[in-house]
């Protein structure tokens, strides 16, 4: 299961549509508290890095982390550069610019060994 998490319901539902139709089970959080609450048994999780503010993106990385180390973390930002100077930029598996094509990021989670699950 992927566990998507972003504040924006649109792109939410959006990134929801179109990964189901790729082949991934999804889950979706609406914020760093919901996340957390799905985040047990996720194969790897895409997240907007402000939530609404950049400080509880750091957070959720922390604590996913924390609670789930080995679940790679693929975060999704406006500005990557503002993770890039941050220590949890560590604990991510990769930073993808907002924007960036559904190809890119499909391609980058089979590669993290996390393929569909029918």
């Amino acid at each position: 299961m992927l566990l998507l998490v972003d504040d924006n319901l649109e792109q939410l539902e959006l990134r929801q549509m179109v990964l189901e139709r790729e082949g991934f089970a999804i889950s979706t959080a609406a914020s760093a508290t919901e996340a957390m609450a799905h985040c047990d048994g996720c194969d790897a999780v895409v997240m907007d890095l402000r939530l609404p503010s950049l400080r509880d993106g750091l957070g959720l990385i922390r604590d996913l982390h924390a609670r789930v180390p080995k679940t790679p973390i693929v975060v999704l930002a406006g500005l990557p550069e503002e993770l890039r100077e941050q220590p949890e930029s560590a604990l991510v598996h990769r930073v993808l610019r907002k924007g960036t094509g559904t190809g890119v990021l499909v391609e980058l989670l089979r590669s993290a060994g996390k393929p569909p699950t029918p």
